[in-house]
């Protein structure tokens, strides 16, 4: 039995192949609602007998447990078997963090085992992929001897996107059996404290099972409050700040995927207040004489993706970031500032440091380390006021709906894969329609404050304002009308197989109306929550799932299809490219008095990016350099932001990753014709768009 990210789902998945040719085989795979960033279970038994048990494995001989930080949110080992065995991957050296199952594993006569595998993959340059490290430390533990077939499978597997991944596999195996050592475990032991005190607290710690009807009397209806994620995250490092070379640039915030780390500026006031730990690491504000600037850093809910220290440009060429063991001291400091540090006006909200300095209403949720979607979500939570947000099902649903840890503090609601626009079209028409009532009763009783309103429905300032300001016992039918008297901003937020494939009669439905609904794509190039298989969004030439050979059509335009509508505002966004672009686009889509729709360029895992995720907004710039991802807006008239592409970088582009470069292995025939008709489509369409462009 394995708890941990996919990576313990793909050992799993891989030993079922060694296995069967000896044995019966029989495995299941629990997929968590956190996706990858979160707890995936396997079940699997193997026997030189028929396997007639029941699916779930429930009492393991051996169970694995790819990350530590799973020992203290919730019990993953009491019910192991007696004379079991457990592996876990940690860097700790003792047995403190299995001071709560001691005496359990004691008494069951359990053999614990550790490995770090995140140093071994780190050392041969695999990221955070120890998938075929833990399940060569599993083969070791078992004493099966299936070195030659394990091989094989690597070299099958890898080998076709890159026979050095291969290679650094095997040698991290080889290692991984000289590092593995058993550990003696001494007589002191704590409790486990797993409070299911509420649904929220009992689903995190994985005790749903025991809840019981009633406990769900008060969500009837299928609301559920939303305080933000609470589970710690899946990783031993995060970023340590260097003052000292920090710019205060705010790219780090920006770009984080998790939100974990957030620029503060204190005032005098808030700065005499301030513990010493606090005073001593802050700095003079730039350009804001009087006030001190301090980068807060939560290290528990990071998850190590690295895109922070690679997107930090620091000063003189020394980084303001750097990876540290977590420590408590940075979360610590973190909730000071988040708790006793008010958000400042000084800056305005639609410029880069603006918007960092508001607090995000999305952050610490379970999407894969350095995800390229998660930061545009969070950019518009900082940007947008007053949001609601209808999700399409996909990796946007996925963590962002995770129930016992929602990461958002706002209004959120999913709906179908197909009807996500018409869901966000239908709250709208809804708050419309109570909005008329509350102006109808308004042009009854006209006086200088119904006025304000009713000149300025779309202001949420000046709207909140009035919301203020009503008194209620004086006009009680608005008491009932409470929530329709601020403006209201809505958002349908989805992936690119919904809005170019299953979902665009939807979006097309949405973009004729004259209605302010506001549509953000996150442009994956494929449908990423089900394997990256192939959507209308895909690239020609690129390999994936439906595309075996790589795909033999050009990637929809969506957004050329879109500027068919006069009324609608039309956006492409990178972050990597130009950051104050994409905040630029987000903030005139939302004021644009009609539809509006925001594509966002997504580096995803399925790419196979050469180093990893970290790596994620470096491709974004690139992408758009080479002209790959023309940026741009559109409101009546265009405008190309970038208009200079090197189209003599579009090779180390496509180089850059194995969703293209894997093409020569896979069709060898077609590769070159496939990747030529790539660029020149991309040519074509850049011209295009240069063509529109009105500051040309």
């Amino acid at each position: 039995y394995g708890y941990g990210s996919d990576g313990m789902v793909s050992a799993s998945k891989s030993l079922i192949n060694i296995l069967s040719d000896d044995y019966y085989v029989q495995g299941y795979f629990e997929y968590d609602s956190k996706k990858s960033g979160g707890v995936t279970a396997s079940h699997l038994r193997f026997s030189d007998k028929e396997i007639n048990s029941s699916y779930l494995v429930n009492n393991p001989d051996i169970i694995v447990i790819s990350n530590d930080n799973y020992l203290s949110q919730f019990d993953a080992v009491s019910k192991i078997k007696e004379d079991g065995l457990l592996l876990i991957n940690t860097s700790v050296k003792d047995d403190s963090i299995l001071n709560p199952y001691k005496k359990n594993l004691k008494e069951r006569n359990v053999k614990v085992y550790y490995l770090d595998a995140n140093e071994i993959a780190k050392k041969h340059n695999l990221g955070r992929k120890i998938s075929m490290i833990m399940e060569k430390a599993i083969l070791t533990l078992l004493d099966i001897n299936k070195d030659d077939s394990l091989k094989a499978f690597i070299n099958k597997k890898f080998s076709i996107k890159n026979k050095k991944i291969a290679t650094e596999n095997i040698e991290s195996i080889e290692e991984a059996v000289k590092n593995l050592f058993e550990v003696s475990l001494d007589s002191n032991e704590e409790l486990l404290d797993l409070s299911k005190s509420n649904i929220y607290e009992a689903i995190s710690h994985r005790l749903g099972n025991e809840l019981k009807v009633s406990d769900f009397k008060y969500f009837a209806d299928g609301t559920f409050e939303s305080k933000g994620r609470i589970i710690q995250g899946s990783n031993n490092i995060s970023p340590e700040w260097i003052k000292g070379n920090c710019t205060q640039c705010s790219f780090c915030s920006l770009v984080c995927p998790h939100g974990v780390i957030r620029p503060f500026i204190l005032d005098s006031e808030e700065y005499e207040k301030a513990p010493s730990f606090i005073k001593e690491r802050c700095k003079a504000a730039l350009g804001l004489n009087g006030y001190y600037f301090i980068l807060g850093i939560r290290s528990k809910n990071c998850t190590g993706c690295g895109v922070c220290i690679n997107t930090c440009p620091g000063l003189k060429g020394n980084k303001a970031l750097a990876f540290e063991a977590s420590n408590e001291e940075n979360d610590k400091i973190f909730e000071y500032l988040s708790e006793n540090i008010c958000e400042k006006d000084i800056l305005k909200r639609d410029t880069l440091k603006g918007s960092q300095l508001r607090k995000p209403k999305f952050a610490f949720h379970g999407a894969c380390a350095g995800c390229g979607e998660t930061a545009y979500i969070k950019l518009l939570t900082q940007v947008i006021d007053n949001l609601v947000i209808a999700n399409a099902t996909g990796c946007s649903s996925i963590y962002g709906g995770d129930l016992s840890n929602l990461p958002y503090t706002l209004p959120w609601a999913s709906s179908l894969f197909e009807d996500n626009a018409e869901f966000a079209f239908g709250m709208m028409l809804g708050y419309e329609q109570n909005k008329e009532k509350v102006r109808k009763y308004m042009l009854e009783n006209k006086n200088e404050l119904f006025d304000k309103w009713l000149n300025n429905t779309n202001d949420y300032e000046i709207t909140k304002d009035v919301f203020e300001k009503i008194d209620y016992k004086k006009h009680p039918k608005l008491k009932d009308l409470k929530n329709y008297i601020v403006s209201k901003n809505i958002w349908a937020i989805g992936g690119d197989g919904w809005a170019y494939d299953i979902g665009f009669g939807g979006i097309d439905h949405v973009l004729s109306s004259n209605l302010n609904v506001n549509i953000l794509v996150l442009d994956t190039e494929s449908y990423s929550n089900t394997g990256g298989q192939q959507s209308k969004a895909s690239p020609e030439g690129a390999v994936l799932e439906f595309a075996s050979m790589g795909k033999k059509t050009y990637k929809k335009d969506l957004a050329r299809i879109a500027m068919s509508y006069p009324n609608t505002y039309v956006a492409q966004i990178n972050l990597g490219a130009n950051m104050n672009q994409a905040i630029k686009a987000i903030t005139e889509a939302n004021n644009h008095n009609g539809p509006s729709i925001v594509i966002a360029y997504c580096p995803c895992i399925a790419h196979g990016i050469k180093n990893g995720m970290c790596e994620s907004v470096n491709i974004q710039k690139l992408a758009t350099k080479c002209g790959y991802y023309p940026i741009f807006r559109y409101d009546g008239s265009f405008i190309l932001d970038f208009k200079n592409a090197d189209f003599n970088l579009y090779e180390d582009f496509l180089n850059s990753q194995t969703r293209f470069t894997m093409l020569k292995t896979v069709n060898k025939d077609e590769s070159n014709s496939l990747l030529k008709e790539n660029k020149e489509y991309a040519i074509k369409r850049f011209e295009y768009y240069k063509s529109l462009d009105s500051q040309d």
